[in-house]
């Protein structure tokens, strides 16, 4: 009665049809989360969240041909649906989330939150494809033939763990008022793809994932776009043969806003980042004391408009994987930004303009045969393998921004 503890409750469903023929989109939401004054400076929250999705006749990849095998157009209508009947997939999570927070008398305060989450994904994808050959390259003949189907079907779990802990607060040195923050992250993911053996509906033994080059070709694909029927199913079974990943990473930041001036401050931060990255139990790579600094400076050129730049490094984990499966190197590069924001009617309305140009080398690229044809992690076929080979990767452009209330009956956002 005195809100001393508040509670939400929250349930989302949706069961409907897409815009593609033959496909249909169940899902299901459900949230529980609570929040207790444990003091007067101190709050604790704890929360439970369960999704579900499944789509049936669903589809993957964008492999629906333009032109027919004898160069006319297709002109197939947007709604095509180039499924089997029974292709879905199939996603849960369950997440449990709590903090405690707590606000000293001096305004500084301290969070440590932590969530847990278990996801399984089940893919269980059948598509006709504009496959021809050995390569992924063909189109389908008007007269309904050219058209193979393509499968691809897995099973996996996934659990994640994550703690953070922050402090932020105020000081005063130099007859002036700043700003200090600091904390620390640390996440553990690991993930197992279940091995599988796969069986066609005459309870053959066949690929998991299947292309052109496993000989499943479509009698007339007029008719199997109209229905998704013609290949009868592929079943699955766990063979135990199962590939476990996992990643930690955790790591040490500060940040402190230095008010130099009255419109001028200049924020100057750091992290210290650790990762290693394991398969089936060994350590496939190790990346240690990895410092990204960060520079930022703000001037205020009065009371509705303010200046800004920042710098910072770059250093980011990948979790593709080679063909051998070991996991890419990180990703590293530089970010740049400068800008202008603002804000009117008394702080109802505001916006930016900002311009950025980032730099990146090391990126991950899928790994591709003499043909141009996509490899894979040896062992599994599922996985698509790449390689750390693009560098000087370079984005730029600008940003604009605004949002505010203009009437008291009007938001606006663009």
């Amino acid at each position: 009665a005195d809100g001393s503890v508040r509670s939400r409750f929250v349930f989302s469903g949706d069961d409907s049809n897409t815009f593609r023929d033959r496909e249909k989109d169940k899902s299901l939401g459900l949230l529980a989360s609570f929040a207790a004054d444990i003091t007067r400076d101190t709050k604790a929250t704890l929360g439970l969240q369960y999704e579900r999705r499944r789509i049936d006749g669903a589809t993957w990849g964008t492999n629906v041909p333009i032109w027919y095998a004898d160069g006319t157009e297709a002109h197939f209508t947007r709604s095509l649906n180039s499924s089997a009947d029974w292709s879905y997939s199939e996603r849960e999570s369950k997440t449990i989330f709590g903090a405690l927070e707590h606000r000293f008398d001096n305004n500084w305060t301290t969070k440590l939150s932590g969530s847990w989450t278990r996801g399984e994904v089940d893919s269980h994808l059948a598509v006709a494809k504009a496959n021809r050959g050995t390569v992924s390259a063909g189109y389908w003949a008007q007269d309904g033939s050219g058209a193979y189907l393509n499968t691809y079907l897995s099973e996996a779990q996934s659990t994640t763990k994550n703690l953070q802990w922050s402090l932020n607060g105020p000081f005063e040195a130099l007859g002036r008022r700043h700003q200090f923050m600091m904390g620390a992250n640390y996440n553990d993911n690991e993930s197992t793809a279940y091995g599988l053996d796969c069986f066609n509906s005459a309870g053959k033994s066949v690929a998991c994932m299947n292309r052109i080059s496993n000989g499943f070709a479509i009698g007339d694909w007029r008719e199997f776009i109209r229905s998704g029927e013609g290949i009868g199913e592929v079943t699955t079974a766990r063979n135990g043969k199962d590939t476990v990943t996992r990643i930690k990473t955790y790591g040490t930041y500060a940040a402190t806003r230095l008010s130099i001036t009255d419109p001028l401050s200049v924020i100057v931060g750091a992290r210290l980042s650790w990762q290693r990255n394991f398969s089936n139990g060994v350590v496939t790579s190790d990346f240690s004391h990895q410092i990204t600094p960060y520079l930022g400076a703000v001037y205020d050129l009065n009371r509705n408009y303010s200046l800004y730049a920042s710098y910072t490094d770059v250093f980011e984990a990948q979790s593709q994987r080679r063909v051998d499966g070991s996991y890419l190197d990180p990703k590293s590069g530089t970010a740049m930004e400068v800008g202008v924001k603002g804000e009117w009617l008394d702080g109802q309305f505001d916006g930016s303009l900002a311009v950025f140009r980032n730099k990146q080398k090391d990126v991950a690229t899928i790994a591709r045969d003499a043909n141009g044809d996509p490899l894979y992690v040896t062992g599994d076929e599922s996985i698509t393998a790449y390689v750390n080979g693009a560098s000087g990767v370079t984005t730029k452009g600008f940003e604009v921004d605004f949002s505010g209330r203009i009437t008291p009956s009007w938001n606006v956002y663009g």
